[in-house]
Protein backbone atom coordinates (compact mmCIF):
# COMPACT_ATOMS: atom_id res chain seq x y z
CA UNK A 1 0.00 0.00 0.00
CA UNK A 2 1.20 3.49 -0.80
CA UNK A 3 -0.47 6.12 1.35
CA UNK A 4 1.52 8.90 -0.30
CA UNK A 5 -1.25 9.12 -2.88
CA UNK A 6 -3.37 10.76 -0.18
CA UNK A 7 -0.91 13.64 0.06
CA UNK A 8 -0.56 13.90 -3.72
CA UNK A 9 -4.32 14.19 -4.14
CA UNK A 10 -4.98 16.63 -1.31
CA UNK A 11 -2.13 18.94 -2.33
CA UNK A 12 -3.18 18.98 -5.97
CA UNK A 13 -6.06 21.20 -4.83
CA UNK A 14 -3.54 23.72 -3.45
CA UNK A 15 -1.54 24.17 -6.64
CA UNK A 16 -3.35 27.46 -7.40
CA UNK A 17 -1.85 28.76 -4.11
CA UNK A 18 1.56 28.69 -5.78
CA UNK A 19 0.64 31.78 -7.79
CA UNK A 20 -0.19 33.76 -4.63
CA UNK A 21 1.97 36.94 -4.70
CA UNK A 22 3.10 36.22 -1.14
CA UNK A 23 4.25 32.72 -2.05
CA UNK A 24 6.24 33.79 -5.07
CA UNK A 25 7.22 37.36 -4.31
CA UNK A 26 7.54 38.31 -0.64
CA UNK A 27 11.34 38.14 -0.95
CA UNK A 28 13.67 39.00 -3.85
CA UNK A 29 14.73 36.00 -5.91
CA UNK A 30 11.80 33.84 -4.80
CA UNK A 31 10.03 31.57 -7.27
CA UNK A 32 8.44 28.17 -7.75
CA UNK A 33 10.21 25.77 -10.11
CA UNK A 34 8.11 23.05 -11.72
CA UNK A 35 9.89 19.72 -12.19
CA UNK A 36 8.39 16.50 -13.64
CA UNK A 37 7.21 15.08 -10.29
CA UNK A 38 7.17 18.04 -7.93
CA UNK A 39 7.06 21.79 -7.54
CA UNK A 40 10.00 23.33 -5.67
CA UNK A 41 9.80 26.70 -3.93
CA UNK A 42 13.26 28.22 -4.02
CA UNK A 43 14.98 31.51 -3.31
CA UNK A 44 18.23 32.65 -4.95
CA UNK A 45 20.09 35.60 -3.42
CA UNK A 46 23.56 37.01 -2.97
CA UNK A 47 26.48 37.16 -5.36
CA UNK A 48 29.69 35.30 -6.00
CA UNK A 49 31.20 32.59 -8.14
CA UNK A 50 30.35 29.83 -5.65
CA UNK A 51 26.84 28.75 -4.68
CA UNK A 52 25.83 27.45 -1.25
CA UNK A 53 22.53 25.57 -1.23
CA UNK A 54 20.42 25.15 1.91
CA UNK A 55 17.61 22.61 2.12
CA UNK A 56 14.99 23.89 4.58
CA UNK A 57 14.54 21.40 7.41
CA UNK A 58 10.76 20.94 7.82
CA UNK A 59 8.63 22.62 8.91
CA UNK A 60 10.95 25.58 8.21
CA UNK A 61 10.41 27.71 5.09
CA UNK A 62 12.61 29.98 2.98
CA UNK A 63 11.54 33.13 4.83
CA UNK A 64 13.52 31.94 7.84
CA UNK A 65 16.82 32.12 5.96
CA UNK A 66 17.10 35.92 5.84
CA UNK A 67 19.91 35.94 8.42
CA UNK A 68 21.78 33.21 6.57
CA UNK A 69 21.58 35.22 3.35
CA UNK A 70 22.62 38.40 5.15
CA UNK A 71 25.75 36.70 6.50
CA UNK A 72 26.78 34.77 3.40
CA UNK A 73 25.22 36.73 0.54
CA UNK A 74 28.02 39.25 0.15
CA UNK A 75 30.51 36.49 -0.60
CA UNK A 76 28.44 33.65 -2.06
CA UNK A 77 25.34 33.08 -4.09
CA UNK A 78 22.89 31.53 -1.63
CA UNK A 79 20.07 29.18 -2.60
CA UNK A 80 17.47 27.88 -0.16
CA UNK A 81 14.58 25.62 -1.09
CA UNK A 82 11.71 23.83 0.57
CA UNK A 83 12.00 20.08 0.19
CA UNK A 84 9.35 18.11 -1.74
CA UNK A 85 6.34 17.49 0.47
CA UNK A 86 7.07 20.45 2.74
CA UNK A 87 6.36 24.15 2.65
CA UNK A 88 5.12 25.08 -0.81
CA UNK A 89 7.05 22.35 -2.62
CA UNK A 90 4.01 20.27 -3.54
CA UNK A 91 4.68 16.77 -4.91
CA UNK A 92 2.88 15.68 -8.05
CA UNK A 93 1.79 12.28 -9.30
CA UNK A 94 4.86 10.11 -9.64
CA UNK A 95 6.70 11.36 -6.58
CA UNK A 96 6.90 8.62 -3.97
CA UNK A 97 9.02 10.18 -1.19
CA UNK A 98 11.84 7.64 -1.56
CA UNK A 99 15.53 8.41 -1.17
CA UNK A 100 16.07 7.81 -4.89
CA UNK A 101 13.29 10.22 -5.84
CA UNK A 102 14.58 12.96 -3.57
CA UNK A 103 18.02 12.45 -5.12
CA UNK A 104 16.65 12.69 -8.67
CA UNK A 105 14.70 15.83 -7.77
CA UNK A 106 17.73 17.53 -6.24
CA UNK A 107 19.84 16.85 -9.33
CA UNK A 108 17.06 18.16 -11.57
CA UNK A 109 16.76 21.33 -9.48
CA UNK A 110 20.52 21.97 -9.52
CA UNK A 111 20.56 21.53 -13.29
CA UNK A 112 17.56 23.85 -13.70
CA UNK A 113 19.16 26.60 -11.59
CA UNK A 114 22.39 26.35 -13.60
CA UNK A 115 24.51 27.88 -10.82
CA UNK A 116 27.16 25.17 -10.37
CA UNK A 117 29.47 24.47 -8.71
CA UNK A 118 27.43 23.94 -5.57
CA UNK A 119 28.24 23.43 -1.91
CA UNK A 120 25.28 21.62 -0.35
CA UNK A 121 24.38 22.62 3.22
CA UNK A 122 21.80 19.98 4.05
CA UNK A 123 20.31 19.09 7.46
CA UNK A 124 18.66 16.05 8.99
CA UNK A 125 17.11 13.53 6.55
CA UNK A 126 18.23 15.55 3.53
CA UNK A 127 21.89 14.74 4.25
CA UNK A 128 21.51 11.28 2.71
CA UNK A 129 20.21 12.38 -0.66
CA UNK A 130 22.82 15.16 -0.67
CA UNK A 131 25.44 12.42 -0.30
CA UNK A 132 23.81 10.39 -3.08
CA UNK A 133 23.60 13.37 -5.43
CA UNK A 134 27.23 14.33 -4.78
CA UNK A 135 28.32 10.78 -5.58
CA UNK A 136 26.34 10.71 -8.83
CA UNK A 137 27.14 14.23 -10.00
CA UNK A 138 30.55 15.45 -8.83
CA UNK A 139 30.41 17.91 -11.73
CA UNK A 140 27.58 19.70 -9.92
CA UNK A 141 28.54 19.29 -6.27
CA UNK A 142 31.91 20.65 -5.11
CA UNK A 143 31.52 20.37 -1.32
CA UNK A 144 29.19 18.88 1.30
CA UNK A 145 28.09 20.48 4.57
CA UNK A 146 26.07 17.84 6.42
CA UNK A 147 24.15 18.97 9.49
CA UNK A 148 22.40 17.31 12.42
CA UNK A 149 22.23 13.73 11.25
CA UNK A 150 23.94 10.47 12.11
CA UNK A 151 24.40 7.10 10.41
CA UNK A 152 21.46 5.68 8.44
CA UNK A 153 20.68 2.89 10.98
CA UNK A 154 20.74 5.37 13.89
CA UNK A 155 18.66 7.89 11.96
CA UNK A 156 16.00 5.25 11.39
CA UNK A 157 15.76 4.85 15.17
CA UNK A 158 15.72 8.64 15.50
CA UNK A 159 12.68 8.95 13.21
CA UNK A 160 10.80 6.52 15.45
CA UNK A 161 11.67 8.54 18.54
CA UNK A 162 10.68 11.86 17.01
CA UNK A 163 7.47 10.44 15.54
CA UNK A 164 6.44 9.32 19.02
CA UNK A 165 7.09 12.79 20.40
CA UNK A 166 5.51 14.75 17.55
CA UNK A 167 2.33 12.68 17.47
CA UNK A 168 1.95 13.07 21.23
CA UNK A 169 2.68 16.81 21.11
CA UNK A 170 0.15 17.47 18.36
CA UNK A 171 -2.62 14.96 19.09
CA UNK A 172 -2.17 13.87 22.70
CA UNK A 173 -1.92 10.22 21.59
CA UNK A 174 0.92 8.64 23.62
CA UNK A 175 3.19 5.72 22.72
CA UNK A 176 1.17 4.11 19.90
CA UNK A 177 0.82 7.40 18.05
CA UNK A 178 3.99 6.88 16.06
CA UNK A 179 2.85 3.39 15.06
CA UNK A 180 -0.41 4.82 13.77
CA UNK A 181 1.53 7.44 11.83
CA UNK A 182 3.44 4.70 10.01
CA UNK A 183 0.31 2.97 8.75
CA UNK A 184 -0.31 3.95 5.10
CA UNK A 185 -3.39 6.13 4.60
CA UNK A 186 -4.07 6.37 8.34
CA UNK A 187 -0.73 8.07 8.91
CA UNK A 188 -1.43 10.54 6.13
CA UNK A 189 -4.88 11.27 7.58
CA UNK A 190 -3.41 12.00 11.01
CA UNK A 191 -0.69 14.11 9.43
CA UNK A 192 -3.21 16.18 7.43
CA UNK A 193 -5.21 16.84 10.58
CA UNK A 194 -2.22 18.16 12.55
CA UNK A 195 -0.54 19.94 9.62
CA UNK A 196 -1.82 23.49 10.34
CA UNK A 197 -0.73 23.41 13.99
CA UNK A 198 2.41 21.29 13.70
CA UNK A 199 4.95 24.12 13.86
CA UNK A 200 3.05 25.92 16.63
CA UNK A 201 3.11 22.83 18.84
CA UNK A 202 6.63 21.57 18.19
CA UNK A 203 9.01 24.51 17.79
CA UNK A 204 8.96 25.18 21.53
CA UNK A 205 10.50 21.76 22.13
CA UNK A 206 13.12 21.66 19.38
CA UNK A 207 14.52 25.18 19.83
CA UNK A 208 17.11 25.12 22.61
CA UNK A 209 16.03 27.11 25.69
CA UNK A 210 12.96 28.33 23.85
CA UNK A 211 11.34 29.65 27.03
CA UNK A 212 14.39 31.76 27.81
CA UNK A 213 14.66 33.12 24.27
CA UNK A 214 11.14 34.19 23.32
CA UNK A 215 12.29 36.48 20.50
CA UNK A 216 14.09 33.61 18.77
CA UNK A 217 11.13 31.27 19.26
CA UNK A 218 8.78 33.90 17.89
CA UNK A 219 10.78 34.08 14.66
CA UNK A 220 10.12 30.39 14.15
CA UNK A 221 6.46 30.66 15.07
CA UNK A 222 5.74 33.74 12.94
CA UNK A 223 7.28 32.21 9.82
CA UNK A 224 5.39 28.96 10.32
CA UNK A 225 2.12 30.77 10.94
CA UNK A 226 2.51 32.91 7.82
CA UNK A 227 3.22 29.88 5.64
CA UNK A 228 0.65 27.43 6.95
CA UNK A 229 -2.20 29.94 6.92
CA UNK A 230 -1.49 30.30 3.20
CA UNK A 231 -1.52 26.57 2.51
CA UNK A 232 2.01 25.27 3.15
CA UNK A 233 2.25 21.50 3.57
CA UNK A 234 4.01 19.07 5.89
CA UNK A 235 3.96 15.51 4.54
CA UNK A 236 5.95 14.06 7.43
CA UNK A 237 4.08 10.75 7.47
CA UNK A 238 4.71 10.07 3.77
CA UNK A 239 8.40 10.85 4.13
CA UNK A 240 8.76 8.70 7.27
CA UNK A 241 6.93 5.76 5.68
CA UNK A 242 8.87 5.69 2.42
CA UNK A 243 12.24 7.41 2.80
CA UNK A 244 13.93 5.26 5.44
CA UNK A 245 13.49 1.88 3.76
CA UNK A 246 16.29 -0.64 3.46
CA UNK A 247 19.75 -0.54 4.98
CA UNK A 248 22.91 1.34 4.10
CA UNK A 249 24.77 -1.54 2.50
CA UNK A 250 26.41 -0.16 -0.60
CA UNK A 251 25.59 3.41 0.41
CA UNK A 252 27.63 5.88 -1.70
CA UNK A 253 30.79 7.45 -0.35
CA UNK A 254 31.44 10.67 -2.25
CA UNK A 255 34.98 11.98 -2.42
CA UNK A 256 34.26 15.72 -2.27
CA UNK A 257 35.49 17.66 0.77
CA UNK A 258 32.90 17.39 3.54
CA UNK A 259 32.06 19.15 6.79
CA UNK A 260 29.80 17.66 9.46
CA UNK A 261 28.15 20.13 11.84
CA UNK A 262 26.27 18.90 14.90
CA UNK A 263 24.45 20.94 17.55
CA UNK A 264 25.10 19.73 21.09
CA UNK A 265 21.74 20.60 22.65
CA UNK A 266 19.36 18.82 20.32
CA UNK A 267 16.99 16.86 22.56
CA UNK A 268 15.87 14.67 19.67
CA UNK A 269 19.41 13.32 19.36
CA UNK A 270 20.57 13.52 22.98
CA UNK A 271 18.20 14.02 25.87
CA UNK A 272 20.19 12.23 28.56
CA UNK A 273 21.07 15.41 30.45
CA UNK A 274 17.42 16.42 30.85
CA UNK A 275 15.70 13.03 30.66
CA UNK A 276 14.42 12.94 34.27
CA UNK A 277 12.82 16.37 33.87
CA UNK A 278 11.27 15.45 30.52
CA UNK A 279 9.71 12.32 31.96
CA UNK A 280 8.44 14.20 34.96
CA UNK A 281 6.75 16.85 32.85
CA UNK A 282 4.68 14.24 30.97
CA UNK A 283 2.59 13.70 34.12
CA UNK A 284 2.30 10.01 33.33
CA UNK A 285 3.20 7.04 35.56
CA UNK A 286 6.93 6.33 35.50
CA UNK A 287 6.61 3.16 33.42
CA UNK A 288 4.55 4.92 30.74
CA UNK A 289 6.77 7.99 30.80
CA UNK A 290 9.78 5.83 29.93
CA UNK A 291 7.92 4.58 26.87
CA UNK A 292 6.78 8.05 25.85
CA UNK A 293 10.15 9.71 26.42
CA UNK A 294 12.81 7.04 25.78
CA UNK A 295 16.49 7.78 25.99
CA UNK A 296 17.86 9.42 22.87
CA UNK A 297 21.59 9.37 22.23
CA UNK A 298 23.11 9.20 18.77
CA UNK A 299 26.67 9.44 17.52
CA UNK A 300 27.34 13.05 16.38
CA UNK A 301 30.00 11.77 13.98
CA UNK A 302 27.90 8.93 12.58
CA UNK A 303 27.91 10.39 9.07
CA UNK A 304 31.64 9.76 8.86
CA UNK A 305 30.65 6.23 7.92
CA UNK A 306 29.97 7.67 4.44
CA UNK A 307 32.42 10.59 4.39
CA UNK A 308 35.32 9.31 6.52
CA UNK A 309 37.50 12.19 5.36
CA UNK A 310 35.08 14.84 6.67
CA UNK A 311 35.92 17.62 9.10
CA UNK A 312 33.72 17.79 12.19
CA UNK A 313 32.44 20.86 14.01
CA UNK A 314 30.28 21.11 17.12
CA UNK A 315 27.75 23.93 17.34
CA UNK A 316 27.47 24.91 20.99
CA UNK A 317 24.27 25.57 22.96
CA UNK A 318 22.03 24.99 19.97
CA UNK A 319 19.02 22.79 19.20
CA UNK A 320 17.91 20.84 16.15
CA UNK A 321 17.63 23.66 13.59
CA UNK A 322 21.22 24.71 14.09
CA UNK A 323 21.65 27.00 11.08
CA UNK A 324 18.61 29.05 12.12
CA UNK A 325 19.26 29.07 15.86
CA UNK A 326 22.96 29.89 15.61
CA UNK A 327 23.53 31.42 12.16
CA UNK A 328 26.71 33.14 13.32
CA UNK A 329 28.40 29.88 14.33
CA UNK A 330 27.14 27.93 11.33
CA UNK A 331 27.87 30.60 8.72
CA UNK A 332 31.32 31.11 10.21
CA UNK A 333 32.06 27.41 9.87
CA UNK A 334 30.68 27.30 6.33
CA UNK A 335 32.64 30.37 5.23
CA UNK A 336 35.86 28.91 6.58
CA UNK A 337 35.18 25.55 4.92
CA UNK A 338 34.03 26.79 1.52
CA UNK A 339 36.57 29.61 1.27
CA UNK A 340 36.84 31.69 -1.86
Amino acid sequence: MNGTLVDIKRLSKRIPNLTDPWVTGNRPGLRVVELPTTFIRVRVAGAGDQTVVFACDPPNVVEQYDEIIERLGSKYRVVCFEQPGFGFSFPKAGFGFTLAEYTDTLIALLEELNLAPYSLAFPCFSTYYAIAAAHRRPDLVRRLILMQATSWPEQKKWIEFTATFFVFATTGIPIIGSRLAHIPYLGQAINAAIEPSFSEKTFGAVVYRANDRPELLQKFLDAGRDAFTRGACNCLASMAQRYFSGDDEGFPKPEQPALILFANRDLSHDNTHVLPKLRKTTGLPKSLAKLLVPEAHTDPQGLMKYVPHAQFGEIDKTGHHLELESPDQVCGAIGEFVGG
